[in-house]
């Protein structure tokens, strides 16, 4: 999503420093995570009801189509469950985690026969090899950069054998507080990727990149221009065994 920046407002509680945070390993002054979580909860029904039809359909179709028919997957990250409601439409046992509570009401309430749970993404308390398919749709976004390769790290352990995870991020260098234009200049955080960056994450966390695209076009006011998608897949242990 494209973001106007403009001179911070303290979130509530909070003491921040007025400023971005620019590339490399950074201090943050802040809990990111309340920060994160209060946008959300201030703003829960304007942001699934701008967001109700926004689907990448490229990418949902690439995903499904790796994943084993009738697999386990984890949609992280997924809001009022638009995307959750895609994956039980279409056969798959759906697990959904955000860390908003207003958000995860509301995809219960639209997306009945999935499981949903308010969940720290950096916190994930699902054993190994619990999920074919791991969706994880601009969701590093609110990870700070030095924590992003550990959190891939923890998704790719609990993917099965021959599971896929999906990444979208946004792309740059940066990570650090912004104002977002579209919902009265509330404070949110946002971190930043380059494609060598999270080639260097996937590969890190020992799955093989099936993969990985960025592209320049702008598609709507949340579907920003610059964005780098990924498809990975976890090593099938009895080939390697």
């Amino acid at each position: 999503m494209q973001c106007a920046i403009s001179p911070l407002a303290e979130p509530r509680g909070l003491s921040i420093r007025p400023k971005l945070y620019a590339k490399g390993r950074t201090e943050l002054s802040f809990d990111y995570l309340q920060v994160t979580r209060e946008f959300y909860e201030d703003h829960a029904e304007e942001y699934a009801r701008k967001t109700a039809g926004m689907f990448d359909q490229e990418w949902l179709d690439k995903f499904a189509s790796l994943v084993r028919p009738n697999g386990r997957i984890l949609d992280v990250g997924c809001a009022s469950g638009r995307d959750s409601g895609w994956f039980v439409s279409n056969g798959f046992q759906v697990e959904g985690i955000d860390v908003s509570p207003a958000l995860i009401e509301r995809a219960k309430k639209a997306v009945p026969n999935a499981t949903f749970s308010v969940m720290d993404l950096a916190n994930l308390q699902y054993p190994p090899e619990s999920f074919d398919g791991i969706w994880c749709s601009c969701v590093l976004l609110h990870i700070p950069r030095a924590e992003a390769p550990s959190v891939v790290a923890s998704l790719a352990r609990i993917l099965r054998s021959s599971g896929i995870l999906y990444i979208l991020v946004k792309e740059g260098k940066s990570e650090g507080l912004e104002q977002d234009a579209r919902y009265g200049n509330a404070t949110k955080f946002s971190s930043y990727f380059k494609v060598d960056e999270l080639h260097e994450m996937i590969e890190a966390a020992d799955l093989k990149i099936r993969l990985i695209s960025d592209m320049h076009e702008k598609v709507d006011d949340y579907r920003a221009s610059e964005r780098i998608f990924a498809l990975a897949q976890k090593p099938d242990a009895q080939a390697n065994g």
